[in-house]
């Protein structure tokens, strides 16, 4: 594949359709991660809740691209 590449911060590589880096290599959806992470940083509650919540997608075999929007 010309101009192959995979991000610098987790295993996505254009092979994902209209992905885009940065200078850095850094995908465009690690970067708005890391923005929401500054805005609504996870307390120890909330990491216990997604900890739980992951476990179960894990056991029921539903984990594949799959987005979590806690409250």
């Amino acid at each position: 594949m010309e101009n192959y590449k995979i991000c610098s911060c987790c295993v996505s590589d254009t092979t994902i359709l209209d992905i885009e880096f940065d200078e850095n290599s850094v995908f465009n959806f690690c970067k708005m991660h890391d923005r929401f992470i500054e805005m609504y940083p996870l307390n120890d509650n909330q990491s216990k809740k997604l900890n739980e919540i992951i476990s179960k997608m894990k056991k029921g075999g539903k984990v594949k691209n799959t987005i979590l929007f806690l409250d």
